[in-house]
């Protein structure tokens, strides 16, 4: 392959299948983005164009509206990434900038709006979905692969998803379910799996929050953290209480909830005290149906989604091409080995990446948006601990 080499990275870009000389300095900016709240990957491109010649230029057929990126920070071929784009938009609003967005190239996720049923394993049925959108291999949730009837009705895949997504319940009765395509070594895979099957994977990196790698942690750089708990403890955080119109009963409904205890998470406590009043805002779910019978999976999910945000972690790495949404990653502060004890510092410790922007200049660096709901700890404290936690 031939690739335009920049700093500590390798990249290509084509368009339309002509590849085009790289220049980092004929770039404004160059990012591509995969979040594990968005269906796929995005990409956005910012480039000198004085002349016009792009700006002015329309796209002569459907196959200039494709863009394929490869990435790399070593030049090994097993760990390119590659990502066949469509350009959603070209824009030039500044005089001299020429810029494109688009997302990953799987057109039947928005254009097709299809009313459809199925009676067999919900697995099965996300699995033939996803081949029909090109997407060959998958990631599903065994705790899905049981049998229910379900009818979809004229919706686009994207809005489908969605739906099931907020809504299922597994059969060992998971949820906080996530639905999304990921891409790595130039392989789409479509998932769909609970927050709670995700935490209990293996680590895939271990970082080190420092300026220089150490054994096998690698640096990072620009760490900041985010401490939400204030906004959960307004929302009464130890439970989630909801409504529901009971459609065969016709009358309202109140539910006790779901409890703080019944989430999952990677650290030994939640970031929600002890004292907290349990009692908390009630949410209004809708009317019962058969695919909804008491709101269990809807209730559950938006009290994990809740819960995820309690810490969040902005930091810099190195280009790390293949890292994507849903990895658990170990994070390690400088400080804390110093001390000897590695769980002194409240953020060492487990967290999951939500997402991903890789961003090319005269270098190549990775900023991760990292997520957990809690803090690990050596010292006393009044937090709630987490029952079913990574260990």
């Amino acid at each position: 392959m031939n690739f335009g080499v920049a700093g500590n990275y390798f990249f290509n870009m084509t368009i339309g299948g002509v590849s085009l000389p790289f220049d980092p300095q004929m770039f404004q900016e160059i990012t591509i983005t995969q979040d594990i709240d968005r269906f796929v990957p995005v990409f956005r491109i910012a480039m000198q164009d004085a002349g016009g010649n792009l700006s002015n230029l329309l796209p002569y057929d459907q196959s200039a509206s494709t863009v394929t990126i490869e990435i790399g920070s070593t030049p090994a071929s097993n760990q390119l990434n590659r990502f066949p784009f469509r350009i959603l938009r070209r824009i030039s609003q500044i005089q001299g900038v020429f810029e494109m967005v688009g997302m990953l190239d799987v057109p039947m996720l928005y254009n097709s709006s299809i009313s459809k049923s199925w009676s067999q394993s919900i697995k099965t049925t996300l699995e033939s979905e996803a081949a029909e959108m090109g997407i060959s291999n998958t990631d599903v949730s065994p705790a899905l692969d049981y049998v229910k009837t379900l009818i979809r009705p004229r919706w686009n895949n994207a809005k489908w998803f969605g739906y099931l997504q907020n809504r299922l319940v597994g059969k060992g009765g998971e949820f906080g379910w996530r639905c999304f395509i990921k891409n790595v070594c130039g392989q789409a895979t479509f998932t769909f799996r609970s927050l709670g099957e995700m935490y209990a994977d293996p680590v895939k990196y271990n970082f080190l929050v420092g300026e220089t790698a150490f054994q096998d942690y690698l640096p990072l750089f620009d760490v900041q953290v985010f401490d939400n708990s204030g906004i959960l403890n307004s929302f009464g955080p130890k439970i989630q209480k909801y409504q529901y119109f009971d459609y065969a009963a016709g009358v309202f409904k109140d539910d006790e909830g779901t409890e703080i205890n019944d989430q999952p998470g990677l650290t030994e406590f939640h970031l929600v005290d002890r004292s907290e009043v349990a009692e908390g805002n009630s949410i209004l779910l809708g009317r019962t149906n058969e695919f909804n019978p008491d709101f269990t999976g809807p209730a559950q999910s938006a009290y994990a989604n809740r819960l995820l945000d309690g810490v969040q972690m902005w930091a810099v790495s190195s280009g790390l091409e293949n890292i994507v949404p849903g990895d658990i990653v170990k994070v390690l502060f400088a400080e804390a080995i110093a001390r000897g004890n590695m769980f002194v510092y409240q953020h060492s410790g487990y967290w999951m990446v939500r997402r991903v922007v890789h961003i090319f200049d005269t270098s190549f660096v990775t900023r991760l948006l990292l997520v957990r709901t809690g803090v690990d700890t050596a010292l006393q404290t009044t937090l709630t601990p987490v029952t079913d936690r990574k260990k």
